[in-house]
């Protein structure tokens, strides 16, 4: 019996920067605005011991109105220094594999071996992922499967830019899920006693987001 984790069901949550500084800015403007419905309703209507509410005048006014003016500058602010660091990251990550020699070389024999024409463009069968005299070629689609689980981890995470990484590598990805399916099937199975069914999780959940997107 075969074993299989569908990737559009994996489910993933990640804090990001991006969203910390979106929802601290949520939660601000929420309390502002019960602020404003406790200071022009409520206060109409409140009455302790004969005395009615104290009235914001406009010094205290213009206080609130800077002070949340001010918060709103910083979010904007921070928002695109977040923005600009994690493009200036993605970029450097995607260089910096671009002039590695042993990625540029693994990606080459696999390229030759598995995607170059007249090529079969079925899914590696078992008994040539299970042959020993293909163990270096396997090994090589195992490093690119790790690369782009890296790269799946880091788009979740909010560390790289998902746009700038979908336009580069959507084709890449989807193309060696496609050709390695079986074999990342066969490490997902524990009964194997290869990697686990977590193996490649966030790989297979990017892809799946990527090509239904």
């Amino acid at each position: 019996m075969s074993y299989k984790i569908h990737p559009n069901k994996l489910e993933f949550f990640s804090i990001q920067p991006h969203r910390v500084l979106l929802y601290f800015f949520i939660i601000i403007v929420a309390l502002f605005v019960l602020f404003l419905t406790w200071e022009f309703y409520i206060t109409k209507h409140w009455l302790v011991f004969g005395e009615s509410a104290p009235i914001l005048e406009t010094r205290d006014w213009l206080f609130l109105i800077g002070l949340l003016a001010g918060i709103a500058g910083w979010v904007c602010s921070s928002f695109v220094n977040l923005r600009n660091s994690t493009k200036q990251h993605t970029f450097n990550i995607y260089v910096q594999s671009r002039l590695s020699s042993a990625y540029v070389e693994t990606m080459k024999r696999v390229n030759i071996r598995f995607f170059s024409i007249g090529c079969v463009p079925d899914p590696i069968p078992f008994d040539v992922f299970s042959n020993p005299e293909n163990a270096e070629i396997m090994h090589d689609i195992g490093i690119v499967l790790n690369y782009f689980e890296f790269i799946a981890v880091g788009i979740l995470n909010g560390d790289l830019d998902e746009s700038t990484l979908k336009k580069i590598m959507r084709s890449m990805i989807n193309s060696i899920c496609s050709k390695a399916s079986l074999y990342i099937d066969f490490v997902r199975n524990p009964i194997n006693g290869v990697g686990g069914a977590r193996s490649f999780e966030h790989l297979l959940w990017l892809n799946e987001r990527w090509k239904t997107s």
